[in-house]
């Protein structure tokens, strides 16, 4: 099968040829691999080095996020949201995300739903940028490539529970041979390129200088 896809990037349009077996494509390393190098290529990732490689290391080291870095990751995820993020206090955002940080496990996400702007999506973003090897972002495209690829299957779409998703995208990761961050790219592209190109249930966009898209997750 060959799927034809038209990607726009600034002021340039590319029209992509994909060749496809039929039937369902399998999740390899290197699809994860390849996608995940297109994440960059279309402009996706132009935030995340000093989301990941500055904010999210010092929030780890410190234990808690500051209200700038805090705002700064939810605005990253979700543009719409950022606003409702600058609600909470400096306080309130040290006091819950050093509380979040420092929990077990499976009561991480709900500590930060706390916060004002914060569902789970934005929750798994900023448990994410502290601690990438552990933690991975859940969102509808994510979710809608893990479907593609015959994943998630058992749950109903849009309410796939944190913790059964998290522990799949390890043990794909895992499996594979492959980074948290390098599926999560991946999935995110496919789904963006490929299944739901020029979708974006928020209805809201925003673009960085020379028209290249933001991340937008939700």
């Amino acid at each position: 099968m060959m799927l034809i896809v038209r990607e726009t990037i600034g002021l340039e349009t590319m029209v992509l040829v994909w060749t496809m077996k039929p039937g369902r494509t399998r999740l390899t390393q290197s699809v994860v691999r390849n996608w995940a190098k297109r994440y960059y290529q279309y402009g996706y990732g132009v935030e995340e080095p000093r989301l990941f490689e500055a904010v999210g290391p010092a929030a780890a080291k410190r234990g808690f996020y500051r209200r700038n870095e805090f705002i700064s990751v939810v605005s990253w995820k979700s543009p719409r949201t950022g606003g409702l993020a600058a609600r909470n206090s400096a306080a309130e955002v040290e006091y819950v995300t050093r509380a979040a940080l420092g929990a077990p496990e499976p009561l991480k996400a709900s500590l930060l739903s706390v916060l004002v702007g914060v569902q789970t999506p934005v929750a798994s973003a900023i448990l994410a940028v502290a601690d990438p090897s552990n933690f991975t972002i859940i969102d509808w495209r994510a979710e809608e490539s893990l479907r593609h690829f015959g994943y998630l299957q058992e749950f109903e779409s849009g309410r796939v529970p944190y913790g059964p998703y998290l522990e799949l995208c390890r043990g794909t990761a895992k499996r594979l041979g492959v980074r948290l961050r390098e599926l999560d790219r991946c999935l995110w592209t496919f789904s963006k390129v490929v299944l739901s190109p020029g979708s974006d249930k928020s209805g809201n966009r925003r673009s960085t200088p020379g028209g290249r898209q933001r991340r937008h997750l939700d």
